[in-house]
């Protein structure tokens, strides 16, 4: 049982574990460089519903650019009805795995730098889903 996402970039692809943060799971895809033997490439980060894998209602990211995250961040494709796709945020560089310090998440570059990545309010208690009768 699960799910699984189709991502729009040629030879993209997720090879980390994902980070599960307030009901969100954070996955870290790559993209490599086209030459195939060049080094490089370019990461993303998509932001999707731990429990359904569809789209994570609340705004993760910064869309225009004011500084902070709140509903004027929220992404609505027009024509496209329920579900809408992933939130994901690119970046120009190859990342690694989330860490979590507190309430802020850091990602690593290839370089060995650390890029601040605002993470989704982290819900206090208990968060599980059981499947009964089976």
């Amino acid at each position: 049982m699960g799910w699984r996402i189709d991502l729009p970039e040629t030879g993209e692809r997720s090879i980390l574990k994902p980070s599960i943060i307030a009901g969100a799971a954070l996955l870290i895809s790559t993209t490599p460089a086209s030459a195939a033997c060049s080094a490089g490439g370019s990461s993303g980060v998509y932001t999707i519903s731990a429990c359904s894998g569809g789209h994570y209602r609340k705004p993760v990211y910064d869309v225009n650019g004011d500084g902070k995250i709140d509903e004027n961040d929220k992404i609505i494709v027009t024509g496209v009805p329920e579900p809408q796709p992933p939130q994901w945020h690119p970046d120009p560089d190859i990342l690694f795995d989330l860490l979590k310090i507190g309430d802020d998440g850091f990602l690593q570059t290839a370089d060995g730098d650390l890029k601040k990545l605002d993470l989704p309010g982290d819900k206090r208690g208990m968060f599980y889903w059981r499947i009964l009768g089976q």
